[in-house]
């Protein structure tokens, strides 16, 4: 089953997140700390933001590799 919601690449749902989460000392393409909001907010045209896609095929091998029980659906 393919679910599909909408959300396109320039989507900054989560920029507040990463904004407060991001360890800045560990992120070589920054060269000024006070860039980061900017660089996040362009992200559409420099990708530096990390993304994750799930794919409800793989997140089923995940569980039964597990060995767990989806119990809501």
């Amino acid at each position: 089953m393919i679910i599909k919601i909408g959300i396109m690449e320039d989507d900054l749902t989560h920029v507040e997140e990463i904004l407060s989460l991001h360890d800045r000392d560990m992120d070589a393409g920054l060269i000024e700390k006070d860039q980061f909001p900017a660089r996040c907010l362009n992200n559409i045209n420099n990708r530096c933001l990390h993304h994750h896609v799930f794919d409800i095929g793989l997140l089923k091998k995940i569980y039964a590799y597990l060995n767990l029980e989806v119990i809501i659906n």
